[in-house]
């Protein structure tokens, strides 16, 4: 079809100018041809080539044919242009093949689509029969590129040049470790010390005339090169140990291998064969009589000095050391030995080497030493009487000036005050007492408590000859334990020699320290405080009596968690002690005198927010003990924030906690996100909260309180534990 269109243009009044008329011709149909091929009917050489084609019903008709041609390398060229319904001569050769096809385009430019086989395929050509390599045999010591063997065609006619390629097919399973330029079979990549000998390929042969013909190689690796051998390393190591390996750390049971490239030779290969042995946990050790040693492990024991030293045929379960000495054990499974034990002191001798680290004010002393002379109260002072203002007893006192007073004797039964002008640090050689020989009357209310044993002990050990009381206290300068279901809680943990004690119950009773020769060697005897984030400080040596006491604390009546608020006692503005929470219990050692009968005042530190809040109740300083377990002391204040202890709203996860915290809930209202410990440190804190949550791998394991502060003001806590 067509569609023509003409226009006229007026100018202003001028008269109509018509415009020429244009048509475009429509042709929505493809159109088709056909090519045949047969011998022209005078010359010999040549083919007559006819060309027909139609167009689509109602088509523009076609314009011209185009006749397309493949090359030997099987990609179509356009040769001539040919009309319809034509006859061409066309010459062939002898040797060659000729693949032809047409394509037609109409009136319109519509174009025959590209044909997917040929229409005439002319084949005056054999495809070669043979391939032939002039070597299959290489060696591992040819570079990238080394030249196998010459590629060479077997065929029928007169073909000079051929093209050879990797083929497809059987045998081609290594194609891609060599390759072909030109006639040449070369390896793609070197073959140094390769592991395998015997490679397959397939390789194809095309001619001039494109016909191809394609053969399976089997090609043989020659080696030449000398391989080291490998270099191997036995090695055994215990868990928790790393062995450095060529740079690398292993600490896993197994085989590594590391190679080292040569110029003239194989790779050399260096071997580590690691076997990792499980290490055996630490004996635990008990003391059986006196002094002997028993290993919680039956066989592999070795016990060892302090400094490391084995000892000599101590290898049985049980060890009774015959000399003065710190001793421990270690197990071993026939590769390792165990972490140690804990280390013990062992003092068979009574041989006492008693020093006394005296600071200024007043300290709590006792002295196990025996003899007239170090249980004489002015020859015990004489060295450090320049330093000594007075020694106050339950007996009496002693006034160092002029030694007036009624105290002469120090009783190493006994406990004393002792006042201190400068800080001094003094030692007594002498003898120590039998504690097995020495029975101590508790009576009921307060004793003077004086320490018999030699070194330090735990508080269930030293009383092991005792029933305690439900509520007994046991107290020194700063520090005191609180006697309950069996067991002794507070800041006090072990009793140590030369320090003083006032014990405390309401039924008599006869006390004797064990006889044992044995003392676990220990770092401290109180829990350390960390509460190091408040405004208040206290001097315990400034007195010479304290009360301690049992609190707990309610903030807007709502209980408080351990490590949300410190509590600390006054006398006015003047800090007398500060407490420390342990399970939901305040335990407080608050120092000041007796005889003044002072009131204590008290006040709180919000330990995420560092407010201050006054605490209603108050005490009189009594030298007893306020509060207990069931019925402890109530410590009320007024927040000054919001409190909640998460019961809804942030949501903290996951439990128990390991290297990172996540929070839920209205987490865009969030300020601050601090970590305490239960005694009120501040160990972490975060502005705000991501969706990536809080890393806390670097935090050691134990029970933290997790402090969410809002915009608002309103501080969210909630106690979690961190596990490795």
């Amino acid at each position: 079809d067509t569609i023509s269109i003409a226009a006229n243009i007026v100018f202003d009044t001028n008269d109509t100018i018509p415009t020429n008329r244009w048509t475009n011709k429509i042709d929505a149909g493809m159109p088709e041809s056909k090519l045949t091929a047969e011998t022209h009917p005078t010359l010999p050489n040549f083919y007559n080539l006819k060309f027909t084609g139609k167009d689509d019903e109602g088509g523009s008709g076609i314009r011209h044919l185009l006749l397309y041609l493949a090359n030997h390398n099987g990609i179509y060229e356009e040769i001539d242009t040919v009309a319809v319904d034509s006859v061409l001569a066309f010459p062939v050769e002898a040797g060659k093949q000729y693949k032809l096809f047409s394509i037609a385009i109409d009136n319109t430019g519509n174009r025959e689509p590209t044909k997917l086989e040929p229409d005439v395929i002319l084949n005056f050509n054999q495809a070669p029969t043979d391939i032939a390599l002039s070597d299959t045999i290489f060696q591992d010591d040819l570079v990238a590129g080394g030249y196998i063997g010459k590629l060479t065609s077997v065929d029928a006619e007169d073909n000079k040049t051929f093209t050879y390629a990797l083929a497809e097919g059987d045998g081609a399973i290594h194609n891609d470790l060599f390759q072909i330029t030109d006639d040449q079979l070369q390896i793609k990549n070197s073959f140094k010390c390769a592991e395998d000998s015997i490679y397959k390929v397939r390789i194809s042969t095309t001619d001039e005339g494109g016909m191809s013909f394609s053969k399976a190689f089997i090609l043989n690796l020659e080696k030449v090169l000398e391989k080291p051998r490998p270099d191997t390393l036995v090695v055994s190591i215990c868990e928790g140990e790393t062995c450095l390996f060529h740079g690398i750390e292993y600490n896993h049971t197994g085989i590594y291998q590391y190679s080292q490239s040569n110029d003239y030779m194989c790779d050399s290969v260096f071997v580590l064969n690691l076997t990792v042995s499980q290490r055996l946990e630490a004996p635990l050790v008990t003391v059986e009589g006196i002094n002997t040693l028993v290993s919680s492990v039956q066989k592999g024991n070795q016990w060892f000095y302090q400094d490391g030293t084995p000892v000599e045929g101590a290898n049985e379960q049980k060890f009774t050391p015959s000399e003065d000495g710190i001793y421990y054990v270690a197990a071993s499974n026939g590769s390792c030995y165990s972490d140690p034990s804990q280390m013990y002191r062992v003092q068979l001798s009574d041989h006492l080497d008693l020093t006394l680290d005296l600071v200024q004010g007043w300290n709590w002393i006792s002295s196990p030493l025996d003899g007239a002379d170090m249980q004489n109260a002015k020859k015990f002072l004489a060295p450090i009487q320049d330093q000594t203002l007075q020694l106050v007893g339950s007996e009496g006192t002693l006034d160092a000036d002029g030694w007036q007073g009624t105290l002469t004797t120090i009783n190493p039964k006994n406990s004393y005050k002792l006042q201190m002008e400068t800080d001094v640090e003094h030692s007594w050689l002498g003898t120590a007492v039998k504690p097995e020989n020495n029975v101590i009357s508790l009576q009921s209310g307060n004793t003077w408590l004086g320490y018999l044993l030699t070194a330090e002990k735990p508080l269930a050990e030293v009383f092991a000859s005792i029933q305690p009381s439900e509520g007994d206290v046991i107290k020194t300068l700063d520090a005191f334990a609180i006697y309950l279901a069996g067991n002794w809680h507070g800041t006090l943990e072990q009793m140590k020699p030369g320090e003083g004690y006032i014990y405390s119950t309401t039924q008599e009773k006869q006390l004797t320290y064990p006889a044992t020769r044995v003392f676990p060697v220990c770092n401290a005897h109180i829990i350390a405080r960390k509460t190091t984030s408040v405004p208040w400080s206290y001097d315990a040596h400034k007195y010479a009596d304290n009360t301690t006491m049992l609190a707990k604390l309610y903030v807007d009546k709502t209980p408080t968690i351990d490590g949300a608020y410190t509590v600390a006692a006054f006398s006015g503005s003047e800090c007398r002690g500060i407490g420390q929470s342990i399970n939901g219990i305040i335990y407080m050692t608050i120092h000041g005198t007796i005889d003044n009968e002072e009131t204590l005042s008290f006040k709180a530190y919000e330990n995420a927010t560092g407010k201050e809040l006054d605490i209603t109740e108050t005490i009189t300083m009594s030298g007893g003990h306020e509060g207990t377990f069931s019925s402890p002391k109530i410590l009320n204040a007024k927040g000054t924030t919001g409190i909640d202890l998460i019961t809804t709203g942030f949501t903290i996860y996951p439990r128990p906690l390991r290297d990172r915290i996540y929070i839920n809930g209205e987490t865009r209202n969030i300020r601050v996100v601090r970590m305490l410990s239960t005694s009120g440190a501040k160990v972490l804190e975060i502005n705000g909260y991501s969706g990536n949550g809080i890393n806390i791998s670097h935090l050691v394991a134990g029970v933290y309180v997790v402090a969410i502060i809002t915009n608002d003001n309103k501080v969210y806590y909630e106690k979690v534990l961190k596990v490795e």
